[in-house]
């Protein structure tokens, strides 16, 4: 083998990871972008993610001064559709957080459909229309809106996230969270 040979040989053995090393290095932000995805989707650390933005989002609700609702225990009447509402996300908790969650947000849902019908309006077939529709209104306190954008991304993740797990009282909270969005809706179409 030449000097040549010799010269070709080491290049060709050297290109592949250049290339990789000038993708990588062309690619930084992007792949930063896509692992800090990953770290979100890891099994126990979204359980923790989930449960700290919920943290944040009751600290932002009370700031915002959403109204506040009282646990069942607290309640201390006989049983109400409300009393037999947080019995039953209670059992679901234990059974099954994710279903606890998704009948939290059909709650949402719920409330959003009536408050649309009773200012008279088609309730739009997305959230992003729903939330255009209540910006443009101006009723909803910024507050609510926010609470609602930031929930309904916390339910998706919960419900179709694969391998994600998350603890009973996790799913409590989110449904108290739910409710005092709801009641936040609730009093603004008392006052409007």
């Amino acid at each position: 083998m030449d000097i040549l040979g010799f010269i070709a040989s080491i290049i060709g053995s050297l290109a592949w990871p250049l290339v990789v090393l000038l993708c990588v290095f062309l690619l930084r932000k992007p792949l930063a972008q896509l692992i800090l995805l990953v770290r979100e989707l890891k099994y126990k650390g979204l359980e923790i993610d989930f449960g700290e933005r919920l943290e944040q989002l009751e600290e932002q609700a009370d700031r915002d001064s959403l109204p506040s609702i009282q646990p069942v225990a607290e309640m201390g009447q006989a049983p109400s559709p409300e009393v037999r509402y947080w019995e039953t996300i209670e059992r679901l908790t234990e059974i099954s957080p994710r279903a606890a969650i998704a009948e939290a947000w059909r709650r949402v849902e719920w409330a959003l459909e009536d408050y649309f019908r009773r200012l008279g309006l088609q309730r739009p077939s997305s959230y992003q229309g729903m939330l255009r529709v209540l910006r443009s209104l101006e009723r909803v306190p910024r507050g609510a809106m926010s609470l609602f954008e930031d929930l309904r991304v916390l339910r998706n993740r919960a419900v179709h996230a694969r391998d994600f797990d998350l603890d009973s009282q996790t799913a409590v909270e989110f449904a108290r969270l739910a409710e005092r969005l709801i009641a936040s809706l609730e009093s603004e179409r008392a006052q409007g």
